[in-house]
């Protein structure tokens, strides 16, 4: 019997494993001239019904769903695979399916798609790819950037604060991601920040860190969130008690 992988390669499509940081399948688009790769705005994470089980009782199934939210692509597929029974074995409550699938459609936004099995899902993706093949829909990440801003468990202290900052309003994850990359922990900007201020005052630094570029200089950090990093770090408070 062939698995998910070998199925996508019998119908010709190009695809291959990677240890991705969020996700379970996820398209690329490749510059042939430099190699670089960039995301196509879907990510799909799959979800057998015995997994989805266990995930509501451990409290994976909230995180993965809050990390989805925030990935920054536009197009976030649950896809749930199997059926509620299994030789005459209940799976899942028919109450506990549709609460999920109620959740994640109706309040989390994404789009679901519903599989018996493998080949069902095989034929999704296969549908999926072939979509994509003609109308690319490429973001504007990079797959490390992506990596860089989505991860888990690299570097938690710099994820941490990248999601911190995620909650700056105007904020992006490619602009997170151009500053986590500057100043990798809270501590390294509040140093960088109250330097420069000592030196420039605030005015000076806030045009510093607005005219910082990002999405491979696309685009600046611009005068509010500027204006905004550079006042939560000029906080009247001891940060010697939370940073590092």
């Amino acid at each position: 019997r062939l698995n998910l992988f070998e199925m996508l390669i019998q119908e010709n499509v190009v695809c291959e494993r990677r240890n991705l940081v969020l996700g379970d399948f996820m398209w690329v688009a490749r510059d042939r001239s430099n190699g670089q790769e960039y995301l196509c705005n879907v990510i799909v994470e799959r979800k057998k019904l015995r997994d989805l089980v266990r995930s509501m009782e451990d409290g994976r199934y909230e995180e993965q769903k809050w990390r989805l939210d925030r990935c920054g692509l536009d197009q976030k597929i649950y896809l749930m695979e199997g059926a509620l029974t299994y030789n005459g074995t209940e799976i899942i409550s028919q109450d506990q399916y549709f609460q999920a699938w109620t959740e994640v459609q109706i309040y989390d936004k994404f789009s679901v798609v519903e599989s018996r099995g493998e080949n069902g899902t095989a034929r999704f993706l296969i549908s999926v790819t072939k979509k994509l093949q003609r109308n690319p829909n490429i973001s504007r990440y990079t797959y490390n950037d992506f990596c860089c801003t989505s991860s888990k468990n690299s570097n938690q202290l710099t994820q941490v604060f990248a999601k911190q900052l995620l909650q700056i309003p105007g904020a992006t994850p490619l602009m997170v991601s151009a500053i986590v990359n500057k100043h990798k922990t809270p501590k390294a900007l509040y140093s960088y920040i109250s330097r420069m201020a000592d030196i420039h005052g605030k005015q000076r630094v806030v045009d510093i860190i607005a005219a910082w570029e990002y999405d491979y200089g696309r685009a600046v950090v611009g005068e509010e969130i500027a204006t905004s990093l550079y006042d939560l770090c000029k906080t009247d408070v001891d940060t010697n008690d939370y940073m590092a």
